[in-house]
């Protein structure tokens, strides 16, 4: 969504190589020269499911940028770029070192000014603590059929990748937005969206 954003207002070019928003994004793997914006969007990168969970990933002391600045160093391609679909957590990792890079603000500061205020997303966090202090009910995974109660780690370099959470009411007014074509509250999110305000009149 922040991607989209950058690119309707012409701040991001999904067709460019990642190495001209992050020049320290070379790999080992000359192939690697060749991963646009748009791979990262749909795991078409040849970045691996297997690299995005290797443990290192979730050092808890890296930075998204210092993240998508180990990763050029240490993965390597694992699939034809553009052409496979590979899911991995590094691709939105390294698409939030570029919103920082662009916006000048952290991924947090520009998710929170241009979708959670827009949106009204008033309970959705980023760590257990403050979720914890805000009411967040305890999240569970069945194993073999039984319910144990997990407390996943969230790293802050995996932010990007989906590592928030949020309430019902805040993932309702997320999903009403793209069942609307990007409006919330008659108001659209995208600059340059090709629906016209006047045509749209849902209110959640």
């Amino acid at each position: 969504l922040a991607i989209k954003q950058l690119a309707n207002s012409g701040r991001i070019d999904n067709n460019e190589i990642v190495s001209v928003y992050l020049p320290w994004f070379d790999l080992k793997d000359d192939r690697g020269n060749e991963i646009r914006v748009r791979d990262l969007i749909r795991h078409r990168s040849g970045l691996s499911t297997l690299d995005g969970n290797m443990a290192y990933t979730y050092d808890s002391n890296y930075s998204i940028e210092e993240l998508s600045q180990v990763i050029p160093r240490t993965v390597r391609i694992d699939s034809l770029i553009g052409n496979i679909n590979s899911y991995s957590n590094l691709n939105y990792i390294v698409l939030g070192a570029i919103i920082e890079k662009v916006t000048g603000k952290s991924y947090v500061e520009y998710i929170e000014e241009n979708v959670y205020k827009p949106l009204d997303m008033t309970h959705t966090y980023y760590n257990y603590e403050e979720a914890k202090k805000n009411g967040l009910v305890p999240s569970y995974r069945v194993v073999n059929g039984i319910r144990i109660a997990v407390n996943v780690p969230h790293p802050t370099a995996h932010v990007p990748a989906g590592y928030q959470m949020s309430s019902t009411h805040d993932m309702t007014n997320y999903l009403l937005m793209f069942m609307q074509e990007g409006y919330f509250n008659s108001k659209s999110l995208f600059e340059n969206n090709e629906l016209s305000s006047d045509s749209v009149s849902y209110d959640p």
